[in-house]
């Protein structure tokens, strides 16, 4: 006989506060995998289409230049392509998840119980990562064909690839929010994404930069993801990559933490 307190034990499990509701979890996850499916081949070959444009606009307009590191000047710039490629993948697939929604009527099916925003945030993250990395491993096959990529310290490589995926889709959901139409998200992709890649260190060290650049790249944190991310796969960095880890994570925990925060007070989404 039940005592009385507490619910019946069951198969059925109770949503708490504080608790996590994995099956919604999952279904947002494989609802959101599904869409990058649909989609096709030319979320991931379009992509690496880019990358090999750029490679062999660097390549025949680069010889006989200097190389850097060392380096030959593709090889050099190769790794930040790839990371440039997954940070627009996952910031992509959070902005315009959070736009779909809002304009289909179906932003509804985010905000109500039983998932929180905790369960919604992890869900379209792991969904974003999982597209960037999708679409980054592709575009890294492709440029194998001009370039030898073999990882220098295969560890880094992991972790700052991980962390450029969670930071860009939390800006992305971010930008998402913000936005109330398309040319809102357009608007941050070229006003603030452009600028972020332009002072990252893809395309140069930042050592031959004069002091003030030098300040400049230096404070922006995708400058850290992008150096970390070729030091795991060149072994070669402008800045410390402990460094770079301590920054990245900071930055990606904030907005993480940001993105949270608005989900769980629905501002701009709730009607």
């Amino acid at each position: 006989m039940r005592s009385g307190r507490g619910p019946p034990a069951g198969p059925h499990r109770a949503f708490n506060r504080g608790s996590i509701n994995w099956i919604g979890l999952a279904t947002l996850y494989r609802k959101e995998i599904r869409k990058v499916v649909v989609a096709g081949a030319g979320n991931t070959a379009a992509p690496a289409v880019f990358v090999v444009l750029v490679l062999l606009v660097f390549r025949f307009a680069g010889a006989g230049r200097d190389a850097v590191w060392g380096l030959p000047v593709e090889q050099f710039i190769a790794p930040g392509l790839l990371l440039m490629t997954l940070a627009h993948s996952a910031f992509g697939h959070c902005a315009e998840t959070i736009l779909e929604s809002k304009y289909d009527g179906t932003i509804v099916d985010l905000l109500m119980p039983p998932l929180g925003p905790a369960e919604v945030l992890a869900g379209l993250v792991a969904a974003a990562a999982t597209r960037a990395f999708a679409v980054t491993a592709v575009a890294a096959l492709v440029v194998q064909g001009l370039v030898s990529l073999a990882p220098a310290e295969p560890l880094w490589l992991l972790v700052f690839a991980v962390l450029a995926a969670a930071m860009t889709a939390a800006l992305g959901l971010l930008a998402g929010i913000w936005a109330e139409r398309w040319e809102h998200y357009t608007a941050v992709d070229v006003l603030a994404a452009l600028p972020l890649i332009f002072l990252s260190g893809t395309f140069y060290s930042v050592a031959v930069l004069p002091d003030l650049a030098q300040g400049l790249v230096r404070g922006n944190p995708v400058f850290y993801l992008i150096d970390g991310f070729r030091y795991g796969v060149i072994g070669q960095s402008d800045a410390d990559p402990w460094f770079g880890l301590a920054v990245c994570g900071a930055v990606t925990a904030a907005v993480l933490a940001w993105a949270w925060r608005l989900l769980a007070k629905g501002t701009k989404l709730k009607a």
